[in-house]
């Protein structure tokens, strides 16, 4: 992910709504830099899109695509057995998950999880 869409979205938990100027002006981004990354993020169904009085374009998260794209990847960068082993994983306090198995290699994750980050 980019950074600034990283930033947008951030700037967007924090406050409810905030108009494209708004945005724009926070992060020194052109019209067309700001479309761009906007555009990019309603396409990934992360945030939303008004639009007030005719021009002016007002974005918010969606939260539960937020919360479904955090699911994933917390998922994916869970950590996995290594291979040979019964796929749990020592906390370092001597305690195993024991409910990872196999060889690490898809285990857990969805194809279509790749596709949706």
């Amino acid at each position: 992910a980019d950074d600034t869409r990283l930033a947008i979205l951030a700037a967007l938990a924090a406050e409810d709504e905030l108009a494209t100027a708004t945005l724009q002006e926070r992060f020194q981004l052109s019209s067309s830099a700001a479309s761009r990354h906007l555009r990019q993020l309603v396409a990934s169904g992360l945030i939303t899109e008004r639009r007030e009085d005719g021009a002016a374009k007002f974005y918010r998260l969606a939260p539960r695509a937020v919360d479904r794209t955090l699911q994933r990847l917390g998922a994916m960068l869970a950590p996995r057995g290594r291979p040979g082993t019964t796929g749990a994983v020592d906390d370092g306090e001597g305690r195993s998950d024991g409910n990872r198995g196999g060889d690490g290699i898809g285990d857990g994750v969805d194809s279509d999880v790749v596709a949706d980050a």
